[in-house]
């Protein structure tokens, strides 16, 4: 039985570790907070561009390289987001478990990754995805040309023909106690899908507007603009999902373990002061023993 100077000192031990757990949870609620107020602010562009878009309308033989569709798709690239740092609780390993299920669900002849954050390129290699790219440094907050790299080498490899289509693998946040792993088609877009979304994301009073618009020089050289911006406003508006699920997660993470500490904490000093309990009921009975054997 450990002594009872031991137990007190695995009881301060976890308090310390309780304390400090405490503190990285009021920091992940603050940051979390933080990073939905960017995402939410992030929203007008979106429904910016959408709202675009949907003024201009179907554009007749409209093409671009971006929107450029293989009769098979055998050949993919999948473009995974992970969290920054670690303490996540199941984050990661949720992404590699929809990871490794989407690839046994769709028979790809080529799946490569390119990996974002320290854990993505992790997360791919344990699903088992060929991971080409790895960009290790932080995206937070983000900044578009900052990401310029990231897509460049998704266009290049695109544009290439090396790859038929393009998924983006992250993490959206529910709500503050669920982080759900989401996988979607990122290219080929598609101009009808994105008047249709611009349908759904255009708020009522702006879908009434029916004032008809002139496109300086021409609709097609608008598209030309807005389709790669759109293109790289999906991968934006995710890492800004991803961000707020990791601190998110995090908060979560760093609750259950305060908790666990804090009922540690209880379960020790119970030992401790059945521990006390022995040693005092013991110094009578010795004492009691000694008046005894004095009076014989």
């Amino acid at each position: 039985m450990a002594s009872g100077k031991e137990i007190k000192t695995r009881i301060n031990s976890v308090n310390n570790t309780a304390k400090i757990t405490k503190a990285m949870q009021m920091i992940s609620a603050t940051k979390m907070r933080k990073a939905q107020d960017i995402a939410l602010a992030a929203q007008p562009y979106s429904r910016g561009l959408y709202s675009i878009v949907k003024k201009i309308g179907k554009v007749p033989g409209y093409s671009h390289p971006l929107m450029r569709v293989s009769e098979q798709k055998n050949r993919a690239l999948v473009l995974t987001i992970s969290s920054q740092k670690g303490f996540v609780g199941g984050l990661n390993a949720s992404l590699e478990s929809s990871l490794r299920k989407f690839k046994e669900e769709n028979s790809f002849d080529v799946l490569d990754g390119v990996g974002l954050h320290k854990f993505g390129i992790k997360v791919q290699l344990n699903a088992g995805v060929n991971t080409l790219y790895q960009f290790p440094q932080s995206f937070d907050p983000v900044v578009s040309t900052d990401l310029d790299s990231v897509f460049k080498t998704i266009k290049d490899g695109y544009f290439a023909g090396d790859y038929d289509v393009v998924y983006i693998n992250y993490s959206e946040l529910v709500n503050a106690a669920l982080q759900r792993p989401v996988i979607k088609q990122l290219l080929p877009l598609s101009l009808d899908e994105i008047i249709q979304k611009a349908q759904e994301e255009v708020d009522s009073e702006a879908s009434k507007d029916m004032v008809p618009y002139k496109f300086e020089p021409t609709p097609r050289a608008v598209l030309d603009f807005l389709i790669p911006e759109y293109f790289e406003n999906q991968i934006i508006t995710a890492i800004l999902n991803s961000n707020a699920s990791e601190h998110a997660a995090r908060m979560l993470a760093m609750k259950n373990a305060t908790d666990n500490a804090n009922e540690l904490s209880g379960a020790l000093k119970l030992q401790y002061n059945k521990n006390r309990q022995a040693q005092i009921t013991q110094q009578m009975l010795e004492v009691v023993g000694g008046s005894l054997k004095k009076k014989n």
